[in-house]
């Protein structure tokens, strides 16, 4: 009878390795909420919603998606800033009737043709 080699054995899945034991900073989502402007939870939620979708294999994925998560709430809290600052800015050049309170200076707009659509941006 010939002896016949064993098989050679099949490369098995690795585990993934639990998220929580390979770190060595937390990530406290509350300390980066602005205070009376955002809920507390908001940051917390873009964080669990990305993870979700990319489930981290290691603590550098996770980290990676932290700063995702951070970078979309600046985005969000820019989108709201600039909305504040245009309804500032029109709340300021508009009277109560809906006249325009400043109008552009002749300086401004010599040579330049006004279009409806710039008159209607005044």
């Amino acid at each position: 009878m010939p002896l016949v080699p064993p098989a050679p054995a099949l490369p098995r899945e690795r585990p993934a390795p639990p998220l929580t034991n390979s770190r060595r900073h937390r990530f406290w989502p509350d300390q980066f909420a602005v205070v009376r402007l955002e809920e507390a939870g908001a940051l917390d939620k873009i964080r669990a919603d990305l993870i979700a979708r990319y489930q981290p294999f290691d603590s550098q994925e996770l980290f990676a998606l932290e700063r995702m998560a951070l970078a979309q709430q600046s985005m969000l809290r820019y989108a709201d800033l600039e909305s504040g600052f245009l309804t500032c800015c029109i709340n300021q050049a508009v009277d109560p009737s809906g006249d325009p309170v400043y109008l552009l200076q002749p300086d401004l707009t010599r040579g330049i043709p006004l279009t409806s659509a710039i008159s209607l941006d005044l």
